[in-house]
């Protein structure tokens, strides 16, 4: 399991036994979930849900 902390750094994962795996700033944070989004919206379309945005 990986923890993760959130910092005005970024964001910062651990793996159990306390090894930094890497360290993700804002940006990439806000892109990746931009990412998870449109993909979870081209999901729901495929599928026939009706979204507006």
């Amino acid at each position: 399991m990986t923890e993760a902390t959130f910092d005005c750094r970024g964001m910062k994962f651990r793996n159990w036994d306390q090894e930094d795996v890497f360290i993700m700033s804002h940006r990439e944070f806000n892109s990746a979930m931009d990412e998870v989004a449109r993909g979870v919206y081209d999901l729901l379309v495929a599928n026939g849900v009706k979204l507006s945005t």
